[in-house]
C-alpha cells in the first residue's frame, strides 16, 4: 500500500519486498507438492496473486502541479461558458410588420371609460370613516365637535325649542331630545361615513359602534325619519308611544 510522503509525493510501503517474498514462497511449496501429489495450485488463485502484484508494481498518479491545476479549472470555465444551443434569427433580428388591410385600420371603442373604471375601481375600496371625538349635541340630528358641525342623514332636526302637546299640557320635547342624545353619546367618540361636506358643515351618517345615531333616534321617538329606511323604525316607535309620541310628559 501507498502512504503520502512529507512532501506529497507517494512513496511505497516496506512491506512489498516482504509480499513478493511471500508469494515466491507459496510458489515453490506449491510446486513440491505437485510434483509429489501431481496435483497444482488452482490458476484462479495464481492469476489474482499476479494481479495484485502487478498492480503494487505501478507507480502512482503524481499529484498535478498549481499550475496544470489553474489550467484544468480555466479549461472548465471556457467549456461551462459555451451555449448549449445556436440561437435561430428571425428577419434579420427585427420584428416583421403586421400586414395594415387596405380600407385602413377602424378604432374599437373600450368597453368602458376611464371614469366608469376608476369609479369601479373606488366602490371596491371601502372608505374609512371620519372620527369625531367628544361630540356636544345641539340639537336632536344636530352635533358639534371642535369646529365641524356634524348633520345626521335621514332624519329631520328636532329643534331645542320644540313642545310637544298632551293632555297634561305642553312639554319641551326639543330639550328631552337633545338631553337624551347626549346622555346615550356622552364623551364617546363617534364615526361618520360623509355624504355632504360644505366648509366646516358636515353631513353623514354617523354611529357609535355598531349602533346607527339616526335610526336611535327615530327608533327611541326623538326624530321622523325623512329617509325610507327609517320609516318602519318610525311606525313602531308612533306605536308604542316613545319620545315625541307619548301622551304623557316623559320623566327622566
Amino acid at each position: 500500500m501507498d502512504r503520502p510522503h512529507r512532501m506529497g509525493q507517494p512513496v511505497r510501503h516496506a512491506g512489498l519486498s516482504l509480499l513478493f517474498a511471500l508469494a515466491a514462497a507459496l510458489a515453490a511449496c506449491d510446486s513440491q507438492q505437485d510434483q509429489q501429489t501431481g496435483t497444482g495450485p488452482p490458476a484462479a488463485a495464481l492469476e489474482q496473486v499476479a494481479e495484485v502484484a502487478e498492480e503494487m508494481r505501478t507507480p502512482a498518479a503524481a499529484t498535478p502541479t498549481e499550475a496544470e491545476r489553474q489550467a484544468a479549472l480555466k479549461k472548465l470555465g471556457e467549456t461551462m461558458r459555451e451555449p448549449k444551443r445556436d440561437v435561430r434569427v428571425i428577419g434579420g433580428g427585427r420584428l416583421p410588420v403586421p400586414p395594415i388591410p387596405e380600407e385602413g385600420l377602424t378604432r374599437i371603442a373600450p368597453a368602458e371609460s376611464a371614469d366608469e373604471k376608476n369609479a369601479r375601481q373606488k366602490a371596491r375600496i371601502p372608505e374609512k370613516p371620519d372620527l369625531f371625538p367628544r361630540p356636544f349635541v345641539v340639537q336632536a340630528g344636530e352635533l358639534r365637535s371642535g369646529d365641524t358641525l356634524i348633520r345626521l342623514a335621514g332624519i329631520d332636526l328636532l329643534p331645542m325649542d320644540k313642545h310637544c302637546e298632551t293632555a297634561e299640557g305642553d312639554w319641551p320635547c326639543g330639550s328631552f331630545a337633545r338631553a337624551a342624545l347626549q346622555r346615550f353619546i356622552r364623551a364617546r367618540t363617534i364615526s361618520c361615513t360623509e355624504t355632504a361636506r360644505s366648509g366646516e358643515r358636515y353631513s353623514g351618517h354617523c354611529s357609535i359602534g355598531k349602533i346607527d345615531l339616526s335610526r336611535w333616534l327615530v327608533a327611541q321617538g326623538w326624530a321622523t325619519a325623512s329617509d325610507s329606511d327609517l320609516e318602519a323604525a318610525e311606525q313602531e316607535a308612533r306605536k308604542t308611544g316613545k319620545g315625541i309620541w307619548s301622551k304623557q310628559r316623559p320623566s327622566f
